[in-house]
């Protein structure tokens, strides 16, 4: 879902064909939300992220998008475990 305010900054920004939309989304805004578990996988279509990611040699993982579902599954049991403390 995407806000009216942000909406206007997408479309004030200027467009040409090497622009990545997550790149873009990144710099306009730092209001984020995080579903999970995720309700769509990346796959490398030859236009994402994974090329640069791979290249990288900081980067924390071949394939970024398994570390953050690794990642979020920490997040995720750590708070079951929490709410389980606090009833």
């Amino acid at each position: 879902m995407i806000y009216r305010p942000l909406f206007k900054k997408i479309r004030e920004e200027k467009v040409d064909e090497t622009l990545k939309v997550d790149h873009i989304l990144t710099e306009l805004t730092s209001n984020k939300m995080i579903l999970y578990p995720f309700i769509s996988e990346e796959f490398d279509f030859g236009d994402s992220i994974l090329p640069e990611m791979e290249n990288d040699p900081n980067s924390l993982s071949k394939n970024p998008y398994e570390m953050a579902n690794f990642k979020m599954k920490i997040y995720h049991q750590t708070y079951k475990q929490y709410l389980s403390k606090v009833d």
